[in-house]
């Protein structure tokens, strides 16, 4: 075995304890991912090729990185100086010690889980429920296996310690733990790491790789070089449904059969060493941390290309990784290192395209890369649109204008950079619409004609419009409102709609009596004047008597009958002016109904002989009728000389 390093554990067994808490960490992440409806497991994660480093400038206790774990915008790195926590992305850290409850300032391994942080220190464990603000320390005396904790993944309320004592697990909060060894089936009592998929449980050790089928009650499955290991000393293991990294001394093994087999990956695959200290995968893109360098493959492990000081990295001895959103972070023992890559811009596609001038068009685009929300700006040159989203998906809609063939780009935009994609948009243009009618109905007409505007490639009329031969006219019968959708050739179209009334008819119906008269006699006049076409008047009505000097009529405004006839003076003006006697009456009449009015005076025939004429007029207009063929009526007196 070889020597401590300033007190830390020693180096084969540090630096895949801190790769293994890192790997772990990511996976307690990818859990926590699908609970929150992220399956992290097919989303590929972030690669860039240009690192800063964070160091003891930036407030870590200590250069040496042993681990590192993120959730938003907090980053946790375990150091062989206490736990760094940054609340601003890594930009800044603030040291945790034992003066905080921390076990140890040897810290190997960390991960946290909302406000719940595990530090993994060469004293115990230790457990902040503050965010970690403050910590609690966990030691053999409540069952650890070990003071000397290499690693920490929590399952729910199940808790996995990787110690170098066996693997400690609590199911009660941590309150107390239950230790497994090489009795119980691991291959040794030295565990760097450990990682469950549900009952599943994945154990990285001294002497291979054990596995548990029953939520680590028994292992029965010891995975060696005979099984395909680089290696029986395995640093890391990570798992993403069947497919399975180990992490060993001599390269990265990866198994697609759930840790049945294995197939070894080296220096030959492109790892910048073979000494894996842990391993950690999003998708297809596979990060290996080594005695090297950072090696990231993004096809799933089949090749890798590695990064070193040369990149940024704080140092080539590389003791975990984690990626979040567009943000590597790198554990070397040089440093926190980090990059961030630009978001990615992917199918950016409009519909419906073509598109009408008018209508909504609709864009999305998967956007990837970005740690948390992003600006967006959409345009066309004459129209945009822009706001900020977190979506992983974007998806906006605006109304289609102008028209031809319209270049669309969309610029997505983080504190990284930006990504541009652009799609081509025909936009027609649509026809004009407009309809009119021929006028109202009235009698004696009892159609109207529809009349949409020309040049249409079909015209499409509202229910109760017949239309004329396919034509752009349509024949209604009945009031309404009415429309018509006209569409072009290019199949865009456009709707107008007109309101069909229906006006009032009035007639005149005049009675003369008595209609003979023999010297000096009282006379009557009364006129109805009755709606004949079932529609309410709407405006003033007037009526117009001829005068006659032999028979001046006056009218009396409280009467209610005359000459045996029933009046409704009470409703009418009367005003008088050459020529004629005028009645005009503001309130509405009611659809087929009737309402009259009386003029009395006395016929002096004098020495002649004679008919009189009298006749009422309904002024065109009135109540609102455009029917003037039928507003005259007239009654005759035959008079005598006495």
């Amino acid at each position: 075995m070889q020597p401590s390093l300033m007190g830390l554990p020693p180096i084969n067994k540090l630096r895949p304890v801190a790769s293994r808490l890192t790997s772990y960490v990511c996976l307690s992440l990818f859990l926590l991912g699908l609970l929150t409806n992220r399956t992290w497991a097919q989303t590929n994660g972030p690669t860039c090729g240009s690192y800063a480093n964070r160091g003891t400038a930036n407030g870590l206790g200590t250069d040496l990185i042993t681990g590192i774990y993120a959730q938003g915008s907090t980053v946790y790195a375990a150091t062989g100086g206490g736990l760094g926590i940054s609340t601003d992305r890594g930009q800044s850290f603030a040291s945790k010690t034992t003066i905080d409850g921390l076990g140890s300032n040897v810290v190997t391994g960390v991960y946290a889980l909302g406000s719940t942080v595990y530090a993994a220190t060469d004293g115990g464990l230790s457990i902040s429920t503050n965010g970690g603000q403050s910590f609690a320390n966990k030691t053999t005396i409540d069952g650890l296996g070990s003071n000397s904790v290499y690693g920490v993944y929590a399952q729910g309320s199940t808790v996995y310690v990787a110690t170098a004592g066996g693997l400690s697990i609590s199911t009660d909060g941590t309150q107390s733990f239950d230790n497994k060894t090489a009795t119980d089936g691991l291959g040794d009592d030295v565990v760097y790491s450990v990682y469950a998929q549900g009952s599943t449980v994945y154990v990285a050790t001294d002497d291979g790789l054990s596995i548990s089928t029953d939520g680590a009650q028994s292992f029965t499955i010891i995975k060696t070089t005979t099984d395909g290991l680089g290696d029986n000393v395995v640093n890391g293991v990570y798992a993403q449904g069947s497919t399975v990294y180990a992490a060993t001394k001599k390269g990265l093994s990866i198994s697609t059969d759930g840790g049945q087999s294995f197939a070894n990956k080296t220096t030959i695959d492109g790892l910048s060493n073979n000494f894996v200290t842990g391993v950690y995968a999003l998708g297809s893109t596979v990060y290996a941390t080594t005695a090297g360098g950072l090696s990231i493959s993004t096809n799933g492990g089949q090749h890798f290309t590695t990064y070193t000081t040369a990149n940024g990295l704080g140092s080539n001895s590389v003791n975990g990784v984690y990626a979040l959103g567009s943000t590597v972070y790198v554990a070397t023992t040089g440093g926190v290192s980090l990059c961030s890559s630009p978001p990615t811009l992917i199918n950016l596609s409009a519909s419906p395209n073509p598109v009408c001038a008018g209508l909504p068009l609709s864009f999305s685009a998967g956007v990837g890369s970005t740690p948390g929300s992003y600006s967006y700006v959409l345009t066309n040159g004459s129209t945009s649109l822009n706001g900020s989203t977190s979506s992983p998906t974007f998806s906006q809609s605006l109304t289609a204008s102008g028209s031809g063939l319209q270049t669309f780009t969309l610029t997505v935009s983080t504190s990284e950079g930006s990504a541009i994609a652009t799609v081509d948009v025909t936009v027609n243009v649509s026809p004009v619409a407009s309809l009119t009618a021929s006028g109202p109905l009235a009698t004696p007409n009892a159609s109207v004609t529809l009349t949409a505007s020309p040049g249409a490639t079909s015209y499409t009329f509202s229910t109760g419009a017949t239309q004329v031969n396919s034509s752009n006219t349509a024949i209604v019968t009945t009031p309404g409102l009415y429309s018509v959708t006209l569409t072009g050739s290019n199949g865009c179209s456009a709707t107008a709609i007109t309101t069909v009334i229906a006006v009032a008819d009035l007639t005149p119906i005049l009675y003369a009596r008595p209609s003979t008269v023999y010297a000096n006699t009282p006379l009557t006049v009364v006129v109805d004047v009755v709606e004949i076409d079932s529609v309410a008047t709407s405006g003033l009505i007037t009526v117009k008597v001829t005068k006659d000097a032999k028979a001046p009529l006056s009218f009396d405004g409280s009467l209610t009958t005359l000459g045996g006839r029933s009046i409704q003076n009470t409703s009418w003006n009367f005003t008088s002016e050459d020529g004629y006697y005028v009645l005009t009456s503001s309130q509405p009449l009611g659809g087929g109904a009737v309402r009259s009015f009386g003029l009395s005076g006395l016929l002096s025939p004098g020495a002649t002989s004679g008919v009189l004429t009298v006749s009422a007029t309904v002024v065109g207009g009135s109540g609102g009728e455009v029917r003037i063929t039928n507003n005259v009526d007239a009654d005759k007196v035959d008079y005598f000389q006495q």
